[in-house]
């Protein structure tokens, strides 16, 4: 059931066991894995259905390296950033277990496999 928080009145209380902060690759992975085992789950998304890149502050990062414009590269919308790249996810490299000098605290205490 999906209920726009905009249409409830200001006292409303929406109760659940489990409440999920974002509907995104994780948070729905979360929120499904306790449904699945019989839990109450609510999620909380900021966007909407519609496709929507960010201008919000709260989106801003630190670019530590290559810089790239944030906004474009955050979605906010059901289901989060994940649309963007349709759910993809590509493995990752050697090269991305590595500690790079220039890097502060890059690097994993374990490799690829």
């Amino acid at each position: 059931m999906l209920i726009d928080a905009r249409s409830l009145d200001r006292q409303s209380v929406l109760k659940a066991r489990y409440c999920v902060i974002g509907s995104g690759m994780g948070g729905a992975a979360v929120a499904q894995k306790l449904a699945a085992a019989g839990q109450d789950v609510l999620i909380v998304e900021a966007g909407g259905l519609d496709l929507g890149f960010s201008e919000d502050a709260s989106v801003s990062a630190d670019h530590v390296g290559r810089s790239f414009n944030m906004p474009a590269t955050r979605c906010i919308e059901l289901g989060g950033t994940s649309n963007q790249w349709h759910g993809i996810c590509a493995p990752l490299d050697e090269v991305d277990f590595e500690a790079r000098p220039w890097v502060k605290g890059s690097g994993w205490p374990i490799a690829a496999s």
